[in-house]
């Protein structure tokens, strides 16, 4: 779901982030970022080892620090993508 949500943020991302910026690249840490906290997450939530809040803030600052690590986005591009595909994905799970 979310790489669905960070295709659709491309164009803001390249607006961000302007030279060195490659969606292939982005999506594919999208994608890793994902499988390395998600599993984490839902364990921790479905096993009530941790309140929702630290969990997603967890997961904010994981998915944050990938994007500037890996990929070189600058704080501002990195932190947008974290945010914004973290919180559509928190709403649509209240939706469903």
């Amino acid at each position: 779901m979310e790489s669905l949500i960070a295709t659709c943020l491309l164009p803001l991302l390249r607006k961000i982030q302007r030279e060195n910026f490659s969606g292939r690249n982005f999506l594919a840490c999208c994608v890793m970022a994902n499988l390395m906290t998600h599993p984490l997450a839902f364990i921790a939530i479905e096993e009530q080892l941790a309140w929702f809040t630290v969990v997603e803030t967890f997961v904010f600052v994981a998915e944050t620090l990938s994007y500037r690590l890996i990929l070189d986005f600058r704080w501002t591009a990195a932190w947008t993508a974290a945010a914004v595909t973290n919180a559509v994905t928190f709403f649509i799970g209240i939706l469903m």
